[in-house]
C-alpha cells in the first residue's frame, strides 16, 4: 500500500508539471514570451539549433515541421516517436553540461516548469523562449509564436485552421444533446491523494467543449479532493486521467457502488491523458474522444 501510494503520488506531481495551467498559480493570464536577450533581428536569424525542455513544446515543434532543427529534448517528450531520436538534456531537472553541449541557439520551455534552467540560460546569454498556454486561445497564440520566432507562421495558421474546425466539429454534434441531458463528470487526475480540475485549468474548458459538465466548480484550477466528496457529487460519468489507477481499481473502491457513473459503467481511464493535459493540437483529439464517450 505504502508503495502504491508513493507511485500514485509522484503521478500527481508529474501530472501537475506537465500542464500548462501552473498549478498554484492564482492567474489563468498566461505568461509573457521570454525575448531573446539579444534582441537579435529574429526573420535574418531564425534558430538552426533548438533544443526543447518541456514535452509540450517538443509537440509544437515538431507540429511546425521542425524536427531538422531540434537537437535535444528531454526524456519525458514521449510525442512525436521522432522524439525518440533527439539527444537527452535530462528529464524535469535539466541536465545544463548536455544541453550547453548541444549548443543551441534557442531553447523552449514553460515558466511554471522550467522556470530556475530558462533564469539560468538567460545569464548564460543563450536564446529562450518560453510561454504559458493555460486555455485553448493560448494554445493558438503559442503556435502563432513559436511560428513567428522560427520562421513557420504558414504552418502555425494551418494547424490552427485545423484544430479550430475539428472542435467545431464536435461543437457541432453535442449541440444536439439538450442541455438538461448533459452529463455532470469528475476528472480524476489523481488519487492517494485523490486529485481533479476544477476552474481555471485546461481541463475545465476541454470538458465544456465536449459537452460535459464539471461537478467540481471551485476558484482554483487543481484541487486535492476527498472519496466523500465524490459521492455526494454523484457524476454521471468519471474519467481517469492518471496512471495510478484503472476503471477496474475505481468501481471496487468503497461506497463507488453507489455512483451513478458505476451503476451506468460510465467510467473510462482509456483517454491518453496527454492528449488533455499538454497544450497542443492534440487537445482536438482529446476533445472529441471525450464527446465519443459521453455520447455516443
Amino acid at each position: 500500500m505504502k508503495r502504491l501510494r508513493s507511485v500514485a503520488l509522484l503521478s500527481v506531481i508529474v501530472m501537475l508539471l506537465m500542464i500548462a495551467t501552473g498549478c498554484g498559480q492564482s492567474s489563468t493570464t498566461p505568461e509573457a514570451v521570454v525575448e531573446p536577450n539579444n534582441q537579435q533581428d529574429i526573420a535574418d536569424n531564425l534558430p538552426q539549433r533548438i533544443v526543447s525542455i518541456v514535452p509540450g513544446m517538443t509537440e509544437v515543434l515538431f507540429d511546425l515541421g521542425l524536427s531538422d532543427r531540434i537537437v535535444g529534448v528531454t526524456t519525458n517528450c514521449d510525442y512525436p516517436a521522432a522524439a525518440a531520436d533527439k539527444a537527452k538534456v535530462g528529464d524535469w531537472i535539466i541536465n545544463m553540461e548536455s544541453l550547453l553541449a548541444l549548443e543551441p541557439d534557442l531553447v523552449v520551455g514553460m515558466p511554471s516548469t522550467n522556470s530556475l534552467t530558462l533564469a539560468e540560460l538567460d545569464q548564460l546569454g543563450i536564446n529562450t523562449l518560453a510561454y504559458e498556454a493555460q486555455s485553448v486561445a493560448d494554445i493558438y497564440e503559442l503556435y502563432r509564436i513559436i511560428g513567428a520566432r522560427t520562421g513557420t507562421t504558414e504552418a502555425a495558421e494551418a494547424i490552427i485552421a485545423d484544430t479550430k474546425a475539428q472542435i467545431e466539429s464536435v461543437n457541432k454534434r453535442i449541440a444536439a444533446v439538450p442541455e438538461a441531458d448533459r452529463l455532470r463528470v469528475f476528472l480524476e487526475v489523481g488519487y492517494e491523494p485523490l486529485y481533479t480540475a476544477s476552474k481555471g485549468s485546461l481541463q475545465d474548458e476541454l470538458l465544456t467543449l465536449a459537452g460535459g459538465i464539471n461537478v467540481v466548480q471551485m476558484n482554483q484550477a487543481w484541487v486535492e479532493y476527498s472519496v466523500e466528496s465524490v459521492l455526494l457529487d454523484n457524476p454521471d460519468a468519471i474519467v481517469i486521467l492518471h496512471p495510478a489507477s484503472t476503471k477496474a481499481d475505481l468501481v471496487n473502491r468503497s461506497g463507488y457502488d453507489k455512483l451513478t457513473a458505476v451503476q451506468e459503467n460510465r467510467i473510462t481511464d482509456a483517454i491518453d491523458a496527454n492528449i488533455l493535459v499538454r497544450p497542443t493540437k492534440r487537445i482536438a483529439d482529446g476533445i472529441t474522444q471525450l464527446a465519443e464517450f459521453l455520447y455516443e
